[in-house]
């Protein structure tokens, strides 16, 4: 299937590919990338089915949804700050959160051990103290005003000791809103040092791999952020290699003290799994081995069973 990029998009990747100097990707990058990707799938996966944790019916980034977080967050310094949603798990996961926390939270409780459970979960669990020490914020409110001012607080917090750590704020939702307008107004006059990823996960959105056009996402537009003076950059939200290009330039251009940056990942209409478009990619550079697939998926596996065999604060 031919991915139907929009001419936006397509303008965009020209211009990130040709006028930017990218040097290519090494190979070495795109694997890792690419089991990134498959392991923010296997943890949204067990977060969805509900096996797991206090939460484990909701699914933190929308399984489907992976790729800008994983390609944004990747390469982030341990200093740097990741604002992410409530009820989240695959950002901390990319941020560096260890995996005997991460299993311990997706691990399954029964009624029996109900009461155990929940005191052998707390020390390890994705609470407030949990996610700081990792420095991943979450704000109690998924709103974008909410997420927008945790992230400026944290921002703040950088400029004011002139180091060259950034925050990566993702958003969903309304920037039109009066608040939210203010928030993006004062990132922009402080030439704060964020990036914002705004991706819509609304129900509408969560159809990657269905072939469901998602035509209703909560999309900003483009060009209402980009009057606020933010530049701002078009992606395919499932296109790995294309999200991590833009958030690289991007991250360099804020750790040099140039303000602010919105990356916006856009559902497009061809509607691909975004591991599906990954190993499409792959394929195409002689780099994609099924083999690789299933090693990389029961490696994970088993490495997440031995995690939850081991306290997560011993």
């Amino acid at each position: 299937m031919t991915a139907q990029t929009s001419p936006q998009i397509a303008a965009a990747s020209k211009a990130l590919a040709g006028n930017h100097g990218f040097s290519l990707i090494s190979d070495e990058k795109l694997l890792a990338l690419y089991a990134a990707l498959l392991h923010g799938r296997m943890i949204e996966e067990q977060q969805r089915s509900g096996s797991g944790g206090n939460r484990g019916s909701k699914c933190g980034a929308g399984c489907g949804h992976e790729a800008p977080v994983v390609a944004t967050c990747i390469d982030l310094h341990r200093e740097d700050t990741l604002v992410a949603p409530p009820d989240t798990l695959i950002h901390a996961f990319v941020k560096g959160a260890p995996l005997e926390s991460i299993a311990a939270w997706l691990a399954p409780s029964s009624s029996a051990d109900a009461e155990g459970a929940q005191s052998r979960r707390s020390p390890g669990s994705l609470d407030s103290a949990s996610l700081a020490s990792w420095n991943v914020v979450s704000p109690a409110s998924p709103e974008a005003v909410a997420v927008l001012n945790a992230g400026i607080s944290a921002a703040l917090t950088h400029k004011i000791a002139d180091d060259d750590k950034i925050v990566v704020v993702f958003f969903a939702g309304d920037a039109e809103d009066p608040d939210s307008r203010e928030a993006l107004h004062f990132t922009l006059e402080q030439q704060l040092p964020m990036l914002l990823v705004l991706h819509a996960t609304t129900p509408q959105s969560n159809h990657r791999g269905t072939g469901k056009s998602s035509q209703n996402a909560a999309v900003v537009p483009l060009r209402r952020i980009a009057s606020f003076g933010i530049p701002c950059l078009p992606v395919d939200g499932a296109d790995m290699v294309a999200i991590y290009r833009a958030a690289s330039e991007s991250i360099a251009r804020i750790r040099q003290g140039r303000g602010p940056t919105l990356l916006e990942c856009i559902d497009v209409a061809d509607g691909l799994d975004p591991i599906a478009k990954m190993e499409a990619y792959l394929d195409r550079k002689g780099l994609f081995q099924p083999i690789f697939k299933e090693l990389t998926q029961a490696t994970f596996t088993a490495a997440l069973a031995a995690a939850g065999q081991v306290s997560p604060w011993t």
